[in-house]
């Protein structure tokens, strides 16, 4: 009957009128399943895990939050976030985007290396940088086949001391910044 009602306030009246029952710890855990239903939150999740760890309702509470938590972690979309995702939810449904996420955001968008943006593809094909890191990939790609050499000229101000050494230096930093692209 307490069953069929499937209220916390009929499983309490069970557990007050049947306190040496063997389904004391079912009814318990239906309570607190029943409570996460009414506040689902990461919070709940834990408290429910530490009270009945093992529970077979245990997957179902994750598939419930799983998506709303990674929506809070690509809202902040910080590696922190999503590595606290992970932590939650180390095999659900969202983690290779997670993980993808992850490993774009902690790499700085791989600052325009060909190599790490290709690499990054091919590992993370579900993260929701992919895009951007084909767009970025296709840029570099293109601008290594629009043009074949720069000219560049520098004009130092008269009264600079030492314009050659200025010069040198400017010219070393544009050739390596060019060997990167």
């Amino acid at each position: 009957r307490v069953r069929a009602e499937d209220t916390a306030v009929a499983y309490r009246r069970f557990l007050k009128d049947n306190p040496r029952s063997p389904h004391v710890s079912e009814a318990k855990e239906r309570i607190a399943v029943l409570a996460f239903e009414r506040d689902p939150s990461v919070e709940a999740l834990d408290r429910f895990r530490r009270e009945h760890p093992g529970s077979e309702a245990l997957p179902g509470l994750l598939a419930r939050i799983e998506s709303r938590v990674f929506d809070a972690a690509r809202a902040q979309a910080s590696v922190a976030g999503y590595e606290r995702f992970l932590a939650t939810f180390p095999d659900g449904s969202f983690t290779a985007r997670a993980r993808g996420n992850r490993a774009y955001l902690a790499a700085g968008g791989f600052a325009g290396d060909a190599a790490s943006l290709a690499a990054f593809l091919q590992g993370h094909p579900a993260s929701d940088y992919a895009a951007e890191a084909t767009r970025s990939l296709a840029v570099l790609d293109g601008s290594r086949a629009a043009f074949g050499a720069v000219a560049l000229q520098i004009e130092i101000a008269p009264g600079v001391g030492d314009p050659e050494r200025l010069r040198a230096a400017f010219v070393a930093g544009a050739e390596e910044d060019s060997r990167r692209l």
